[in-house]
């Protein structure tokens, strides 16, 4: 269905949408509001079509689209590139000329999840007509999302391709990404492509301009990592924005939200943003902290950590020192800043294997079940020392409670100037069974002067988002490991090994928010 609109290079897009039934006390001099959705990666132009007839319902002129190059629409995958953002403003041209639609120039918003965040992020800087935006599990700045943290996106990466080539029309550059991408090779090349495709470019426009901003996204996300939207959202220098950090993977909630499906905090609340800032009502949104965090780890739990700002002074930075195993299985997580190395250990030894004991779990798979509060648990006492260092805190002598980015800093040197290392955080039990609470990663691919084989160097590492209670008399652990399914390395050789120093900086930071 849908009718095709021109864009301003002749292709022809599928739009589709409804407007409202004009009620009592409607007359002609009535307007209405107008929301775009642009489509998400991979999905038809139905996609929105419950939301946007609720939207309609209410008032709003509601139109969704397929953007160039998927499923009937005309043209290639742009990518969000800057044909992607011209069409947006040619939607909405198509829109404001329809007038016996009687269109609200001054009341216009962009509202979409993944690819369709992205480009609603990025069109609205682009275009003031854009009064604010509505962007559910979006980015900022894609090539972290191609190589996050130098680590190729292999699972994820992989999954977008597919989907390009299954139901839309790449252009032979997506392709060229990828291999370029897994490779770490013709790096200018992505710098170049994807530049244009970061809506975190137009940051000076929307602080400038103050644009009101709504942010959604998950923690399980590996695709578009939360931490990034949190600094971005602190990087908004005013006060008209609001985050909302959830448990799922990637659109994952938001996905049930598009369907009505139980009781969706995430639209509920986007709802009252655009009422608010489209339509001029007083909404329970206005009132509420700018920041809320589900906690837990279950997707259907409404319990969320409201912050009134972020950073907030309700966070308290936790600092665990890291000391060597020596002869004991676990190294350990001080709480004190002395540190108490065991023997004459100064640093300790992994290598690489193919199947570490410390993983994330199947690829999607185990992060989808997570959501659904089956926890991914690993019997640490299990793991080889040779191959996985694992350190715990001692047993929590109270409930934590921990809401924001973890953070730890590493000091290494490699065999060979090209190694990677994946930490995993986890609650560890009585019985030594620890639960992953979050997981980062760093890639060295022996391009720079600092990772010469031999050479030591630090790096600090951000976790994803976390918003958890670790309870009283269980433990905080760290896992560090050479290899995952998820991600490309950048050394597969079995005698790689990465060595790990200890001294006062080398810590884990955690975001406790004491209850």
């Amino acid at each position: 269905g849908g009718i095709k609109v021109n864009m301003t290079d002749g292709v022809k897009l599928n739009v589709d949408g409804f407007v409202p039934i004009p009620r009592a006390g409607d007359n002609a001099t009535t307007k209405f509001p107008v929301l775009l959705f642009p489509n998400s990666w991979g999905m038809p132009i139905i996609e929105y079509i419950v939301k946007t007839l609720n939207f309609a319902q209410d008032g709003y002129i509601a139109l969704e689209y397929e953007t160039r190059g998927w499923y009937t629409s005309g043209g290639e995958i742009d990518a969000a590139g800057p044909q992607d953002l011209k069409d947006a403003s040619s939607i909405l041209d198509f829109a404001l000329s329809k007038t016996e639609w009687q269109p609200d120039p001054d009341n216009v918003a962009m509202i979409g999840i993944s690819y369709g965040a992205g480009i609603s992020l990025a069109a609205t800087g682009n275009d003031p007509r854009f009064k604010t935006a509505v962007v559910l599990s979006g980015w900022q700045n894609i090539t972290k999302m191609i190589m996050p943290y130098g680590t190729p996106n292999l699972v994820w990466g992989g999954l977008l391709e597919l989907l390009a080539n299954l139901v839309g029309h790449p252009p032979a550059q997506l392709t060229q990404l990828y291999e370029d991408a897994l490779h770490h090779r013709n790096l200018s090349f992505i710098r170049e492509f994807c530049a244009p495709r970061d809506p975190g470019r137009f940051l000076p426009q929307f602080n400038a301009r103050k644009t009101p901003l709504f942010f959604s996204h998950n923690r399980l996300d590996r695709l578009f990592r939360s931490e990034w939207t949190m600094d971005f959202f602190t990087q908004l220098n005013y006060t008209d924005k609001f985050l909302m950090t959830n448990q799922g993977v990637h659109a994952e909630p938001e996905v049930f939200g598009l369907i009505d499906l139980g009781k969706n905090k995430i639209f509920a609340y986007a709802r009252q943003w655009l009422d608010h800032y489209l339509m001029g009502r007083s909404t329970d949104i206005t009132q509420m902290p700018k920041v809320q965090m589900q906690l837990g780890e279950i997707i259907s739990d409404q319990t969320y950590v409201g912050f009134d700002t972020w950073p907030s002074t309700a966070v308290q930075e936790q600092h665990f020192t890291m000391t060597a195993r020596g002869g004991d299985h676990f190294g350990g997580l001080l709480t004190s800043t002395t540190v108490a190395t065991v023997g004459d250990a100064a640093d300790e030894t992994i290598g690489f294997t193919s199947l570490p004991a410390l993983t994330a779990g199947i690829p999607v798979v185990t992060a989808l079940t997570r959501s659904f509060g089956v926890p991914y648990d690993t019997q640490i006492l299990l793991a080889p020392k040779s191959e996985n260092m694992i350190f715990r805190s001692a047993p929590l002598d109270a409930d934590a409670r921990y809401c924001g980015v973890p953070r730890v800093t590493v000091q290494v040197s490699a065999s060979h100037p090209a190694w990677q290392v994946y930490a995993y955080l986890y609650d560890v039990d009585e019985v030594d069974i620890a639960y992953l609470v979050a997981n980062t990663f760093y890639t060295s691919w022996g391009d720079t002067n600092t990772t010469t084989a031999g050479g030591v160097s630090t790096h600090e590492l951000q976790f994803h988002s976390i918003c958890k209670t670790i309870p009283r008399g269980h433990r905080v652990g760290l896992g560090f490991v050479l290899s995952s399914s998820l991600f490309q390395p950048a050394n597969t050789d079995g005698s790689l090994q990465v060595q790990f120093h200890y001294g006062p900086s080398i810590q884990l930071v955690m975001p406790l928010n004491p209850q």
